[in-house]
């Protein structure tokens, strides 16, 4: 079974005040997110990009990306390929999420086609290598529900 990528929560981005999950509060989350609730989400469902060369000649691409600031004229200048806009074309990065660490990157950009035909366990490691993480159905529903 296929979804499309949704919404998407950075990590290690939100400043919370305490460490208590009852008194968490956010004070900045990154440029591509909002506040919900207690975490930040990405303000656009999720576009998945395949960088090439993501630890030598593209490195700096992807500290932008796990940044919240990579641009789509960054993607594209460093000769990244948007995935799954019509059909399931994430290979090597299979079904099962092996062979994806350092190869596919979710990213929250305006105006671009939500990526799909996508299994969890891709979204998982799309969104890992982005420094970020899927949201609990809980988060979901905060930011679904504005």
């Amino acid at each position: 079974m296929w979804a499309s990528l949704s919404l998407l929560l950075p990590l290690a981005t939100a400043s919370v005040a305490t460490a208590h999950p009852a008194q968490l509060a956010l004070t900045r989350c990154p440029a591509d997110a909002v506040v919900a609730g207690t975490v930040c989400l990405d303000r656009y469902e999720a576009s998945v990009w395949r960088v090439p060369d993501p630890t030598t000649t593209n490195a700096l691409l992807v500290r932008r990306i796990q940044l919240g600031r990579a641009t789509e004229a960054d993607l594209t200048a460093a000769g990244a390929i948007q995935l799954g806009t019509a059909a399931d074309d994430y290979a090597a990065c299979n079904d099962t999420g092996q062979h994806c660490t350092g190869d596919i990157y979710a990213v929250s950009l305006p105006a671009e086609i939500p990526s799909s035909h996508i299994t969890w366990f891709q979204a998982q490691e799309a969104c890992a290598n982005a420094g970020k993480r899927l949201p609990t159905s809980a988060e979901w529903q905060v930011g679904a529900n504005g």
